[in-house]
């Protein structure tokens, strides 16, 4: 396991099998508001610095790679609207767990998550922070690009559910897709920590197949795309 300084500009840099090893972890500079990707390793971030409202990163992972973000150890006020892109098989994890009292004030509450490629099943794993402190703040994830079989969990919880819309009113399936979209959430409080909101664009007939079967797709820590994985077309032989 070795540490990996790496500087991020404005492009896109690499942490393969060529630089990295699986266990290693990224102390990383930021200096821009480049890409940077993880293929085929699964390496983990520890420490993120920057210059203030300069830092938009994007985070991706793919060829089965996976990105583990401590969040907890980040200065998460160096970044302004950081994104994350699930490429084919890729995973990434934002661990949230150790965050601190005192990080309310600049803690990022409003992240942009994309999945791509239709081949694959790509996974995003939230494990938000327990500490109640926490819980007036929810922490919303705007989804697009997801496809069947892909996988938004959220880590250590039992009740992510379909979001209900006003007070007093049972979710149901029919009430929680608007406009296009599914919305999803695990309820906090002062015991379980922060709120952990999910919104899910999804098509009509996409929906219509949710709904057919919520539980198949929908547990209570995760929420699988609904759909049979793509397979891609091969050339026939000569």
């Amino acid at each position: 396991m070795a540490l990996l300084n790496i500087e991020l500009g404005n492009s896109e840099t690499i942490i393969s099998d060529e630089n990295a090893n699986n266990g290693d972890t990224i102390d990383l500079k930021l200096i821009g508001s480049g890409t940077l990707v993880v293929d085929g390793v699964d390496v983990t971030l520890n420490k993120l610095v920057g210059v203030g409202a300069i830092g938009s990163p994007t985070f991706a992972a793919q060829g089965g790679g996976s990105l583990t973000i401590n969040q907890g150890l980040l200065e998460v006020d160096v970044l302004t609207n950081p994104k994350f892109d699930i490429r084919d098989s890729g995973t990434i994890k934002l661990d949230a767990s150790a965050l601190k009292v005192g990080l309310l004030d600049t803690l990022l509450n409003r992240f942009d998550l994309n999945y791509s490629g239709d081949y694959d099943t790509g996974t995003f794993i939230y494990k938000p922070p327990g500490l109640s402190l926490l819980a007036v703040v929810p922490q919303t994830f705007r989804v697009t690009g997801m496809d069947a079989t892909d996988v938004f969990e959220v880590e250590g919880r039992t009740n992510f559910q379909l979001k209900q819309v006003g007070l007093g009113r049972a979710a149901t399936p029919d009430n929680a897709y608007r406009d296009g979209v599914l919305h999803l959430t695990s309820p906090g409080s002062v015991i379980v920590g922060e709120t952990v909101n999910v919104e899910i664009p999804m098509t009509q007939a996409e929906f219509e197949l949710f709904k057919a079967d919520p539980g198949r797709y929908l547990n209570g820590n995760s929420f699988t795309f609904p759909g049979a994985l793509a397979v891609p077309c091969l050339p026939r032989a000569a």
